[in-house]
């Protein structure tokens, strides 16, 4: 009686970049960056954003997450004005992507208005 063996041989590797990544809910205090996966080299992947302050190339924040390439960033505090570039990766077990790099972004304050303070304000109906 003869045997048979099947072989499947299965290539893994680094994952692809990420794709069409958009940074929106730009604000100084928040940032939500969602993005298209890659193929996953064959292996489970996960994602990391990097937040680096330009010119300085200080990295702020360093951000992961297992299930979708979708970022939220809240509370965070940042001076308006000041630009920043996101990094953007997936991560497997043989190495991460190339990085996805999105430039210029830009926090936005919050408007600072002063006036004339009105008091004792009376509406008649």
């Amino acid at each position: 009686m003869l045997l048979g063996v099947l072989v499947f041989v299965l290539s893994v590797s680094r994952p692809f970049p990420l794709q069409n990544c958009s940074v929106s809910n730009l604000t100084s205090e928040s940032l939500h960056v969602d993005c298209l996966e890659g193929f996953d080299g064959g292996l489970p992947q996960h994602f990391l954003m990097e937040l680096i302050e330009v010119p300085s190339a200080v990295l702020r924040y360093n951000v992961s997450t297992s299930r979708m390439p979708s970022f939220a960033l809240q509370g965070l505090q940042l001076e308006p004005g000041v630009s920043f570039q996101v990094v953007l990766y997936a991560v497997n077990a043989k190495g991460r992507s190339d990085p996805t790099i999105i430039d210029g972004v830009t926090f936005k304050g919050v408007a600072k208005y002063t006036g004339e303070c009105v008091r004792n304000v009376h509406f008649e109906w």
